[in-house]
């Protein structure tokens, strides 16, 4: 699973940002910083416009289905296994038709030891910030306003990080970035080829403080890791 994440810098210079995500760096980002995003929170999210190219911005995040009657529903979720969307449903649709990208610094895993719930950081040792695959909902109140969402897509965990969860978010490379990004790619099957695991040599992993179990607490001071 995913269920918390910091994201306190793009970590990209305007030319670098612009050339990965083909659109131009914000001056000011549309969002606010956090070291400890967690569910139903207004999160970054990387999306293509109904009828334009990508830009930033935020949406909830636990996904409202379109078809629910309030905002806020039996259907909801934070996160959408990759096994969910071989059946023939409303998430496969999404999966087609409303694909997005989260940017995030880090995320959060716990480990269970009696009943104790011990966090880990994760962090990619070759990039500075990941994007994690997602898919996104718009939900129409009564007077036609729109309100989106967003799931994170979580599959079965690498060798890093099945030290401590069995799940993982789905982190997108640099190059699979472009295709999920693009409007065009609609086959089910070729983008479920692309949902794998992040390569375990690639990551690392390290005790932080139970701070962060809680989403009361947001600071630098969450990211501060424990000797083992």
């Amino acid at each position: 699973m995913c269920g918390r994440f910091s994201l306190f810098n793009l970590a990209l210079t305007p030319e670098a940002f612009e050339e990965r995500f083909g659109f131009p760096l914000p001056r000011i980002y549309p969002f606010d910083i956090s070291y400890n995003f967690g569910p139903h929170r207004q999160v970054p999210v990387i999306y293509n416009e109904a009828e334009g190219g990508p830009v930033i911005g935020t949406m909830h995040w636990q996904l409202i289905p379109h078809f629910a009657k309030e905002f806020k529903s039996k259907y909801a979720m934070h996160n959408t296994r990759v096994e969910s969307f071989e059946k023939k449903d409303f998430r496969e649709r999404l999966l087609r038709y409303s694909r997005c990208l989260i940017p995030a610094n880090n995320f959060f895993e716990w480990l269970k030891e009696g009943k104790q719930k011990l966090p880990y950081l994760f962090e990619l040792t070759d990039e500075e910030m990941m994007t994690f695959g997602a898919i996104a909902s718009t939900w129409r109140d009564p007077q036609g306003t729109e309100h989106l969402s967003c799931s994170i897509i979580t599959l079965p965990a690498n060798e890093i990080v099945g030290k401590v969860h069995h799940r993982m978010p789905f982190i997108l490379s640099r190059e699979t970035e472009k295709i999920w990004m693009d409007k065009t790619v609609q086959d089910a099957k070729d983008l479920l080829a692309l949902i794998e695991p992040y390569p375990a040599e690639k990551m690392t992993a390290a005790r932080v403080s139970t701070e962060v179990n809680s989403t009361r607490n947001d600071g630098p001071e969450l990211l501060v890791k424990l000797e083992a």
